[in-house]
């Protein structure tokens, strides 16, 4: 008996399969719009800015909390954590913010990799890594992701200066209350103040932190 063949499935042309991998790769930024767009139309969310602005103050207010009130030691040592806390608070969404734009950025360059491979081999040409490396700088999409990139670390390192320079306010901190103790600021009294005006303060300081906690 003969052995009947199997009949041959039908071989996809390779312009089709580069038309299929375009849509393949087109299709999650499809879906991703359309979402954005249901999501502006319900207002869903509270903020939908790529940026995130300090809480109840713009950025170029900060200025205002890093002066010291020299008169008011207690007030600004109490102040001082909260104040901190605030400004580093500010940082963990643009992290990852951040974060989420490089990987999008990086599955987007695994993906225009494949496509200029497998679009070169159908045309019977060879790339070098640095010709398919241009090809992929070159994507329209690929300079949007990477300029919205080098914008939001633009925005973190910005913000992460505020936050130091928050951090060294505390340091001053403690170099003000050490002129204090020495009594720097004495005009009658001698240099060095007596161990009750010290215990005066210490205990000021302490009853200060204890009713701000409870």
């Amino acid at each position: 008996m003969n052995e009947q063949k199997k009949p041959e499935l039908a071989k996809i042309p390779k312009a089709k399969r580069i038309l299929f991998n375009i849509i393949l790769l087109l299709l999650p930024f499809i879906i991703l719009i359309f979402l954005e767009i249901i999501l502006r139309i319900v207002n869903y969310g509270d903020n939908l800015k790529l940026f995130i602005d300090f809480p109840g103050k713009e950025m170029q207010e900060y200025k205002i909390d890093l002066q010291i009130d020299r008169n008011n030691l207690d007030e600004e040592c109490i102040r001082q954590p909260v104040l901190f806390d605030q400004y580093a608070q500010v940082l963990v969404p643009l992290y990852t913010e951040r974060d989420n734009l490089k990987l999008v950025i990086e599955q987007l360059s695994a993906q225009l990799d494949g496509i200029i491979r497998e679009s070169a081999s159908a045309e019977g040409k060879k790339l070098t890594e640095a010709k398919i490396q241009g090809e992929i700088i070159i994507n329209p999409q690929y300079q949007n992701l990477q300029q919205r990139y080098i914008l939001i670390c633009t925005e973190v390192k910005e913000k992460e200066a505020i936050r130091d320079a928050i951090q060294q306010k505390k340091d001053m901190l403690k170099l003000l209350i050490e002129l204090y103790i020495s009594g720097y600021w004495a005009t009658v009294t001698p240099k060095v103040v007596k161990n009750i005006s010290t215990n005066a303060l210490e205990n000021k300081l302490k009853e200060k932190i204890l009713n701000e906690r409870s």
